[in-house]
């Protein structure tokens, strides 16, 4: 996995996307696509630009990580181990693995005792616990510039999983899981608009993340907004 450097480089100068578009002239458009990763690409003139206005070489510009992440979103289920799950592919050169993600929905016992009280979830429309541990080595290694995406593709992964899924193959879950099954029968009676979500991503360390998120409902489906 390959990104730019740009939002550590511009918060070390104290910059702002305007300092940069008034300098360089690049558009706002772009150096917010490069900023945030979200752009297929980076041409050479601007790449050059950019680097003589921070003073950086490219190979300062860019950060890489050799590993390839990327997940699935077929929902799974395995009543004697994982519960609900999507797979996590990782490969490194001729090194390849995959991973169970597990994550339940609503089950916010699983969030408290993470959190360590008992929190309020009324306000929310839903919760996602998700359990990321077989992931906690990868992400100690990984630089901060890649653990966002990942965390996010992630999420909408199992949102997509989840809005894919057919709750007529689970109807002989246990109770245990039953609140999961309840929501993907629910997902799909919703009429389009918008969820409140309250998200835990357990790493098991320090990595570990809560977040408050909007999430909307289109056509039966989650999407991050």
């Amino acid at each position: 996995m390959i990104k730019t450097n740009l939002a550590v480089l511009m918060a070390e100068r104290g910059l702002k996307i305007s300092d940069i578009y008034e300098a360089t002239g690049i558009s706002k458009t772009t150096l917010m696509a490069i900023s945030d990763n979200t752009g297929k690409g980076i041409q050479y003139e601007t790449m050059d630009k950019l680097c003589n206005y921070l003073g950086v070489t490219p190979s300062e510009f860019f950060v890489y990580f050799p590993y390839s992440i990327n997940f699935d979103s077929i929902l799974k289920y395995d009543e004697f181990d994982t519960g609900f799950y999507i797979n996590c592919f990782l490969k490194k050169e001729s090194w390849e693995s995959s991973e169970n993600i597990q994550f339940s929905i609503n089950q916010t016992s699983l969030i408290n005792e993470l959190i360590g009280y008992d929190r309020n979830f009324d306000k929310y429309d839903f919760s996602l616990y998700v359990e990321c541990s077989p992931l906690k080595n990868l992400f100690k290694k990984m630089p901060i510039q890649f653990k966002r995406s990942v965390e996010l593709e992630m999420i909408e992964s199992i949102f997509k999983a989840i809005s894919n899924a057919d709750a007529s193959k689970f109807e002989e879950i246990g109770s245990y899981d039953a609140p999961t099954v309840d929501f993907i029968k629910k997902l799909n009676s919703r009429k389009d608009g918008e969820s409140t979500a309250f998200i835990a991503l357990n790493f098991e360390d320090d990595s570990t993340l809560f977040m408050e998120t909007k999430v909307k409902i289109k056509k039966h489906k989650l999407l991050l907004k």
